[in-house]
């Protein structure tokens, strides 16, 4: 959709940031043509997932991680985590 937007680029974040969910953040905004198309036309996306692996649960992670208390098996993550590259 094409938006007036007369404040910039640069403040754009910090408005949609007022408004999301706060695991939710804008990092960076930039003007694109009118034919961009956010799914087809993006040249990369970046996701992180933490997990907290430790025996006992921690209040510092309890928001932003996922907490497992068992060993992991690093070689099946590997694995399953190949087939996400790309």
């Amino acid at each position: 959709c094409d938006m007036d937007w007369g404040a910039g680029a640069a403040v754009l974040p910090l408005a949609l940031n007022r408004h999301l969910p706060e695991d939710v953040v804008v990092v960076s905004a930039q003007q694109v043509p009118l034919a961009f198309h956010p799914r087809h036309s993006a040249s990369f996306r970046r996701y992180e997932y933490t997990i907290y692996n430790n025996r006992l649960r921690s209040p510092f992670y309890a928001k932003n991680a996922w907490y497992v208390p068992e060993p992991l098996d690093l070689e099946a993550m590997r694995q399953g985590a190949a087939v996400l590259v790309g």
